[in-house]
């Protein structure tokens, strides 16, 4: 790693079970990976010695999956974390917020159809590969943890747009409620449910995608956090990031749309809450 008087120590193995025929490249893969952040942070790692255990690499028809347990020091200090990541498309992935009221199943399908059918990502190999870039996104922003590595504008923009997505849902959600609590009393909380979760929902992807779509290209190409958004998105390059939350943007303003009227059509047939 130079000349200098850094210690950097990389040990990759590859677990019982691993069924890949290249295990020599696939140790290389992870080193390099983790090899390429280290030297990006020149200057803040003063010492690293880890050992990263590739525990899971799957490439099985429908379904991809990667895991790697890494475990050492960081300039002295201890480090452990063991990451994961999981391409099935025939199947619901976990999406947080996004699941409600089966709404993640709707970004899951066009995500994944416009990955597949119009960017021609999302066969096996391809699916074990971002498994493979989520990982290592995650234990790059595990070492800048460690390190103490101060965050890039890109990066501070994005966990605020991250936390302005729970703001914004939450007070939709609020706020659909309340109408209907001032329509119909304490009755009325609970038929705001499904327009209120749709309506939080929908606003929680929209300001998510909106965020993305307008990120700097750098923060896609150098960031863990934004390397971790390309990995998701299932495809390769930032205009094709781009084009997908256009898309997602223009149904999540559908339905935001749909569901105000179908709130106010409520509204207007309910009779007013008798004080």
């Amino acid at each position: 790693m130079g000349a200098d008087s850094r210690t950097v120590t990389i040990d990759v193995t590859v677990g019982p079970g691993i069924n890949c025929a290249d295990h020599d490249g696939l140790r290389n893969a992870v080193s390099e990976a983790i090899a390429e952040h280290v030297r990006a942070r020149e200057g803040l790692v003063r010492n690293l010695g880890v050992k990263a255990t590739i525990i899971e690499c799957n490439c099985a028809p429908g379904r991809a999956s990667f895991a790697v347990d890494l475990d050492g020091q960081i300039n002295g200090k201890p480090v452990t974390r063991k990451v994961r990541a999981v391409r099935s498309p025939g199947k619901l992935r976990g999406a947080g917020v996004g699941t409600a009221l089966g709404l993640g199943a709707v970004v899951n399908v066009i995500v994944v159809g416009l990955a597949s059918g119009v960017f021609g990502a999302g066969d096996d190999a391809e699916n074990l590969s971002q498994c493979f870039a989520e990982c290592m996104a995650e234990l790059c922003l595990t070492i800048d943890s460690s390190i103490g590595h101060q965050e890039s504008t890109a990066s501070k923009t994005w966990n605020a747009i991250a936390l302005s997505r729970w703001i914004a849902a939450a007070a939709m959600l609020a706020l659909v409620t309340m109408l209907f609590m001032m329509q119909r009393g304490y009755a009325g909380a609970a038929a705001a449910v499904i327009p209120g979760m749709l309506l939080a929902t929908s606003i929680f992807w929209l300001v998510h995608v909106a965020g993305l779509a307008f990120m700097p290209t750098h923060f896609f190409l150098r960031d863990p956090r934004g390397k971790k958004a390309m990995a998701l998105s299932g495809v390769k390059s930032v205009f094709a990031l781009r084009i997908i939350c256009a898309v997602l943007g223009v149904v999540f303003i559908a339905v935001v749309v749909g569901c105000v009227m179908m709130s106010i059509e409520m509204l207007s047939k309910t009779p007013t809450h008798a004080r």
